[in-house]
């Protein structure tokens, strides 16, 4: 075996000899927002790349949720990148190569819908992720094999409060370095609380995808393709929809936005549309959103990763649309939007 890169550890070289697969070169690949590694791996044999994944920790194949989701979402015919071969001592999976183009990469240098790139060069692909969306959610709870983690895991009032007490502390506290007074932490605290009762509330629930936006999507041989969907669980019907239409790497503009909604609520005649679904629309828009800041700000903080602060404009954007469809967190939208502005 040729050469590996010297961050490697002793561990991850003793798992790729296991692999039996010699290669000739390698590709560090950017990331996400966890704590796994990519590369591109060049096989001796001249054969096609591979991807290869440090998940950064040791695990059990038959009890892993990524290699889990996988076997699920290819028997029900769902598109996902190959899992090649697994050393879970070493926390290595070898995966199918779909390249380097995200949906984000479809959009112009701005990354709007609206400039550069007609939205009706991007809808076509838009379309298909929201059949996509419907695809999954087609999927019936009750039917998802026992073994599956989605099936036990959900957007419970619990989850979603966590996230939005995430965000409290990751960004007042740890991003801007501020103690809010004592009337707005606790207006704040009553707002996180009705905010994902109500979310928590929404049914039926159904699969989703948890973080369905352009950076995981991959286009590869003229396809859509899901990656980081290890995380999956039940919740409800708006929220892989708003994780897509309110991304906070891209901006569809209201115009796409709206078509796309009418899209998917002429596959899914079964969900109410109307005045009802916008308002739960738009609830789940305002949890997520929060949710993504607080991810934002923590990467800023306790990982000086940065280049996630380049999103915070964007998504303060999409949290004042929410905001000013929901008046009734007019004193709640002021102290957070005020605070996202100041960044």
């Amino acid at each position: 075996m040729s050469a590996v890169p010297q961050n490697f550890s002793p561990e991850i070289v003793e798992g790729l000899t296991r692999l039996g697969r010699p290669i000739t070169g390698w590709e560090p690949l950017a990331g996400d927002a966890s704590v796994r590694r990519f590369y591109r791996a060049r096989p001796v044999s001249g054969g096609p790349s591979e991807i290869l994944m440090d998940t950064g920790a040791s695990f059990v194949e038959d009890d892993d949720p990524y290699c889990l989701t996988t076997r699920f979402m290819e028997q029900s015919r769902l598109p996902v990148p190959a899992i090649l071969a697994v050393d879970g001592k070493a926390g290595l999976v070898l995966l199918e190569d779909l390249g380097d183009s995200t949906l984000e990469s479809c959009f112009p240098a701005d990354r709007q819908a609206l400039y550069g790139m007609a939205a009706g060069e991007l809808e076509p692909l838009y379309i298909s992720t929201i059949d996509l969306v419907v695809d999954l959610q087609a999927l019936e709870p009750s039917g998802l094999p026992e073994w599956l983690p989605a099936r036990r895991l959900f957007f419970d009032h619990q989850k979603l409060l966590w996230e939005l007490h995430f965000f409290h502390g990751h960004f007042f506290g740890g991003l801007l370095g501020l103690t809010l007074p004592a009337r707005e932490e606790e207006t704040l605290r009553d707002f996180y609380q009705n905010l994902c009762r109500r979310v928590a509330g929404f049914r039926p629930r159904v699969i989703c995808h948890r973080d369905y936006h352009s950076r995981n999507l991959m286009v590869s041989g003229g396809r859509l393709v899901m990656v980081d969907f290890q995380d999956a669980r039940l919740g409800p019907e708006t929220y892989d929809l708003v994780s897509l239409l309110r991304d906070c790497y891209v901006d569809l503009g209201e115009e796409l936005e709206g078509r796309l909604i009418g899209r998917y609520l002429e596959r899914r005649p079964a969900v109410a549309g109307g005045e009802e679904f916008r308002r739960r629309f738009e609830l789940t828009a305002l949890q997520r959103g929060i949710k993504a800041a607080g991810t934002f700000a923590y990467q800023a903080v306790e990982r000086q990763n940065h280049r996630y602060l380049d999103s915070m404009p964007l998504t303060l954007r999409h949290l004042q649309r929410a905001f000013a469809a929901l008046p009734e967190y007019r004193e709640a939208g002021r102290i957070i939007s005020s605070r996202l502005a100041a960044i």
